[in-house]
């Protein structure tokens, strides 16, 4: 997938790459962050730990999005890596165990700009993968 540099507009982080042999950069525009910044301190730092964490060491990455809600609003998502993070943030920005039984999930797009990440329930039969992850993804393309 093409990347840009664009330092004015991005935060670069070292994401795996989805052949899990090298890392690539994922971008989050600081347009993203201004709103998240608005929304808690938990989602501070949810945006500034767990995304770069589950970008870099995911469960599994998946591409092929089925749901319009996963969908970027500004063109097409392509792809979402997602994980159980060693840690989870509540609304305060106090460190919490990790939420039990969900996952966290985070959406790229084509250019691979990070667009959204959230919880999202886990897997009955695998806690590491989101709940209806075969209907939700065309296919996982990690591990």
């Amino acid at each position: 997938m093409p990347g840009f540099a664009d330092s004015k507009h991005y935060l670069t982080i070292k994401a795996q790459s989805p052949n899990g042999d090298s890392t690539w950069d994922v971008y989050i525009s600081y347009e993203r962050l201004g709103f998240i910044a608005r929304q808690s301190k938990g989602a501070v730092m949810e945006a500034a730990h767990i995304v770069p964490e589950i970008l870099a060491r995911p469960s599994a990455i998946f591409e092929g999005l089925r749901r319009d809600e996963d969908e970027d609003k500004y063109g097409n998502g392509a792809m979402c890596y997602c994980g159980i993070p060693t840690v989870a943030y509540d609304k305060n920005g106090s460190p919490t165990q990790p939420w039990h039984d969900e996952v966290f999930m985070v959406f790229l797009n084509a250019e691979c700009v990070a667009y959204n990440w959230y919880w999202h329930q886990c897997d009955c039969d695998l806690n590491n993968y989101p709940d209806g992850h075969v209907e939700r993804f065309r296919r996982k393309i990690w591990p």
